[in-house]
Formats: structure tokens, sequence, C-alpha cells
């Protein structure tokens, strides 16, 4: 679903007239718009699959002073004492935004625009919207209520998808895998069976 899309759901839930494209003059254009780039923003928040990075390295600039893209929601550093504040990393150890080496991002979390989203996230964004677009208008409890439960059916095809792509196993945690080698904490000749006089 492409942003014309979303926002002619928008405009269609609240019985406003449909638009051709998104350049046109229309009332609640402005208001639809506003309200899909708010909710595209707050649903990417969490961290998904798809706009989440893993050790990311960002270098310092000739001030010292370590950048991070305004695209980047979240920031974590691989030592504790680099957080971010603004666009910038400070040290919190010696108050300083004067980094002076490249400080490495354990996680990073984006905030992608419309287009590069998965169709899962538009989906569910646009649900959102527009329960949050019906509040805003015309204050509907019925129609509020009903796009909030097409946003908690597509809200499971994203959690199965985020599954999926980060393949969630139990059996790939280490204690599981020496349990299930046979391996155990205690020495061989250690009997196991506290009720066993043999």
């Amino acid at each position: 679903m492409d942003e014309l899309e979303a926002v002619q759901m928008l405009l269609r839930a609240i019985g406003s007239s449909p638009v051709n494209n998104l350049d046109v003059a229309h009332p609640d254009m402005a208001n639809a718009r506003a309200c899909i780039n708010r909710l595209r923003k707050s649903v990417q928040k969490t961290g998904w699959w798809f706009n989440t990075d893993y050790n990311v390295v960002f270098q310092a600039d000739v001030l010292g002073e370590v950048r991070i893209p305004k695209e980047v929601t979240r920031f974590i550093a691989s030592d504790a004492q680099f957080v971010k504040r603004g666009r910038k990393v400070y040290n919190s150890q010696t108050q300083t935004f004067n980094i002076g080496a490249s400080v490495t991002a354990l996680k990073t979390v984006r905030s992608l625009e419309w287009a590069e989203l998965p169709a899962s996230i538009q989906e569910y964004a646009a649900y959102l919207a527009c329960s949050q677009f019906i509040s805003d208008e015309i204050e509907d409890p019925a129609k509020e209520e009903k796009y909030q439960r097409l946003a908690g059916i597509s809200k499971i095809d994203v959690d199965e998808e985020d599954l999926e792509s980060i393949k969630v196993n139990v059996f790939h945690n280490s204690r599981v895998s020496r349990a299930r080698s046979g391996q155990t904490p205690y020495h061989s000749q250690v009997n196991l069976r506290p009720n066993s006089y043999s």
C-alpha cells in the first residue's frame, strides 16, 4: 500500500471524498497525512526486523564529536557510558560530547519512510492511523473500535513476520543445547538419582 492508498483509507473512514494524488487541495488532506506520519514513526519505535541494525560503527568528526543520523531513534552503545543526546553521542562519565574516537552501537533503530516499510507494517500503521483520525475528526466510538480491531488483527501478521525473520527458537539456547547433547554440570561418577540406594 502506498501513501496515497493510506490517505484514501483515512478519508473514507471519516466519510470524506477521495483524492487522486497527494498534492490536491483537500480540506482533510493535511490532517490525514500528519496522522499517517505520526503513526508511521510511532509504530517503528519498538524496533522490528526491518529497521534494526546491529554493531554499527559511528565515526567521530574533526571536532571529536560523533553525530547520529536524524532517522536513528534508538541508540545502544557497546560501552554504557556513551548515550544518545539529541543527534550526538554523549559521554556520561566525562560529561562531554567530545568523544575523539569511533563508537560502536550494539543496536540502532531507524525510522524509515512510508515507501520503505514492509506491507504488513504499512497495513498495521494505516489501521491505527484510521482509528486515531476518526477519534480526532468525527469522534465515532463504534468506527474507532472497528479500526482498532482491524489493527489488532494486522498486528498478528506483523508479529509473525518479525518472529520468522529473527528465527526465534528455544533450541538455539546454550543451556537447552547442553541438555539435549547429554552433558551435565556434574561429574559422570556422581549418582544423579537421589533415591537410588544401589
